[in-house]
């Protein structure tokens, strides 16, 4: 999990943490839409809603602020396990295409940094400049039934092309 993607082709990023992870059903079906233009990738950057920090109850803040990459490593894998009974979206091959593929922020949270972004975002990164970035977790709780994956898919036919396009 630690190499670093450079995009030559739109790069899609989903901004997840583990609890609020898997829209999985149309993020599976955006990657089988435009996996042959746009190489995909989640980032997981830390958990949004820790337990002792920005607490939502225990359904939701049961896992504690990593303090190493290995425990960041350790959510990050637990979060591939739950994708894979439910939608199998997620992947860490860095080479599958066919999915997004899950890394890991380092601790010194330079992604984050880099781009100012947090958990629950979409953002889009051509030639190593941010394109596009998506609603905030606020935006999203606004307006319900307009999701990231959808704001994602209305970018990605007016910068990329339609869906049906990619696949003929």
């Amino acid at each position: 999990m630690g190499r670093v993607l450079r995009a030559i082709r739109p790069l899609v990023s989903h901004l997840l943490n583990k609890k609020a992870c898997v829209i999985g059903g149309t993020l599976a079906t955006l990657v089988s839409d435009y996996r042959t233009q746009v190489d995909f990738v989640a980032v997981y950057l830390a958990e949004a809603h820790a337990e002792g920090a920005w607490e939502m109850g225990h359904n939701i803040s049961y896992i504690k602020d990593h303090t190493s990459l290995q425990e960041r490593i350790e959510a990050a894998k637990d979060l591939l396990k739950v994708d894979a009974t439910s939608h199998n979206c997620l992947t860490d091959d860095v080479t599958d295409t066919s999915k997004f593929r899950l890394v890991v922020d380092k601790m010194d949270s330079l992604f984050t940094r880099m781009f100012r972004v947090h958990p629950d975002r979409v953002i889009f990164i051509r030639d190593g400049k941010m394109v596009y970035i998506g609603n905030s977790i606020l935006g999203q709780i606004q307006n319900p039934t307009y999701l990231m994956t959808h704001e994602a898919r209305d970018w990605l036919e007016a910068n990329v092309g339609s869906a049906a396009a990619a696949n003929q």
